[in-house]
């Protein structure tokens, strides 16, 4: 299973996406935390300077620096892995599997006819043929894990690694580097069992299945005899129980190497921590940020939300993915599932539950009318009003009321007293209790979700780190 002159070493070693050969994209990464903080806060101090109260400023900023900072980590995270390739059927433990399937088949047939002393060494020989069987396929499951790279080449790539995320800045691509340097780690961790306990565990599953030969032909040989010119002859048994005894104590052999290797995490996760945490707080925060640009840009988020769509749905289900195996089946998808039904929600209906719970009913006086035709991006009639007490400008209203109206015409309608979401017509508030009840369930989900998968997350760490 090692890689030799014949079998050079095409395994692909845990690194770090995109390719980093591009300057732009290097320094890009590099700096990816610095400016997915940097454009948060660009965020706040416009729409602060815009008369946005701090209110909103502060949660949307927040809200897209996260968002920023969990795209930069995806674009960064390690490819590559542990590299298991299809299985090699020639190999060894793969060819005495095969042979104790055929062992005992044989020695069945041999059971029918035969004498009693040697019919329990033969019923004996089958269950040690099916016991060298499952040991031959878990060695040949470990030897495949281990990989064709050797353990060296693992460590000095583990190396190179560690110093390449100890010379980048703070950030997403330092984060990603300490990542595959940790799934290296592992990796070589595993070559390096199995490249010490290799030279035990192919002989002894070699000599157990040579054992199980002899057994099977020295008692076709005797049944042979039997059946010939000597029928009355007593089977010879010492022969055979001794053979199969050496074959039980080349199995234990086997059996006090294989239980030290663990269950090894899947390709490209023992560096990986907290990645389902790390999709949920996004989707938290892209939720966030969706409920706040709904209520201001209007008939463009319908777009924007065709567009999310397919971004969204991939990170739920790499959450629910990735989420710890013991939280049960419920726990894992329930906050994935209201990520995506809380965004759709807060994109299509947002304005309306904003103004559920935070706008004020004014009185005001449309003071234009305009008919859209219909085009790709805009369709509908739009409304500008003002206060009718006061003449304030409120802006363009997010949807009219639902008779059409002229200028001049009064209308009651709900306005923002933060400054930042466009006036809705206030019969258009109905089910508006419906929305924001539906919303703030979603977000409470995806928050539950969010603690009880970081807290799985980390016992996993822990656990991982625990293991000898």
């Amino acid at each position: 299973m090692a890689a030799g002159p014949d079998k050079p070493v095409t395994a692909q070693l845990p690194v770090h996406k995109p390719s980093l050969n591009n300057a732009a994209v290097r320094v890009l990464l590099a700096w990816s935390g610095v400016l997915a903080v940097l454009a948060g806060l660009a965020w706040a101090v416009g729409a602060a300077f815009a008369g946005v109260s701090p209110l909103v400023t502060v949660p949307t900023g927040a809200a897209l620096a996260t968002v920023l900072w969990v795209v930069f980590t995806e674009c960064a995270a390690p490819r590559g892995g542990w590299d298991r390739g299809e299985p090699d059927h020639a190999a060894l433990p793969r060819v005495v599997a095969h042979q104790a399937r055929q062992y005992g088949e044989r020695l069945d047939s041999l059971l029918a006819g035969s004498p009693q002393d040697l019919a329990a060494v033969l019923r004996d020989a089958r269950a040690c043929a099916a016991a060298l069987g499952e040991r031959a396929e878990a060695v040949a499951a470990i030897g495949e894990r281990a990989g064709a790279v050797p353990a060296r080449e693992l460590r000095a790539h583990h190396d190179r690694l560690a110093r390449e995320a100890a010379a980048a800045p703070p950030g997403p691509l330092r984060s990603a580097r300490r990542a595959a340097a940790r799934d290296t780690a592992a990796w070589g961790d595993w070559r390096e069992r199995w490249e010490a306990a290799e030279g035990t565990l192919l002989p002894a599953l070699d000599a157990a299945s040579g054992r199980l030969r002899e057994v099977q032909r020295a008692a076709a040989a005797q049944l042979k005899r039997r059946a010939g010119n000597q029928p009355g002859t007593p089977p010879d048994v010492a022969p055979l129980a001794a053979d199969l005894a050496a074959a039980r104590a080349d199995l234990d052999r086997i059996d006090g190497l294989t239980p030290g290797f663990v269950p090894p995490p899947a390709a490209g996760t023992a560096g990986r921590t907290h990645r389902a945490t790390s999709l949920l707080s996004g989707l938290l925060a892209l939720a966030v940020l969706l409920f706040a640009l709904a209520a201001q840009i209007g008939p463009w988020m319908l777009h924007t939300s065709m567009i999310l769509a397919i971004p969204v749905g991939l990170a739920a289900a790499g959450a629910a993915r990735r989420a710890p195996r013991r939280s049960g089946a419920l726990l894992r998808t329930a906050p994935a599932v209201a990520a995506c039904a809380t965004c759709a929600v807060v994109a299509l209906t947002g304005p309306l539950a904003y103004h559920q719970l935070l706008g004020d009913r004014t009185a005001a006086l449309v003071t234009a009318r305009e008919k859209a035709d219909g085009t790709r991006y805009d369709f509908g009639t739009h409304y500008s009003v003002e206060e009718r007490s006061g003449g304030e400008d409120l802006g363009r209203m997010w949807t009219g009321p639902n008779e059409a109206v002229h200028a001049g015409a009064e209308l009651d309608v709900s306005a923002d007293p933060l400054d930042w979401a466009r006036p809705v017509a206030d019969e258009r508030l109905g089910l508006a209790w419906a929305w924001a009840a539906v919303t703030g369930a979603g977000l409470v989900v995806l928050a539950g979700g969010l603690a009880l998968t970081a807290a799985g997350e980390s016992r996993e760490a822990r656990a991982r780190s625990a293991r000898p």
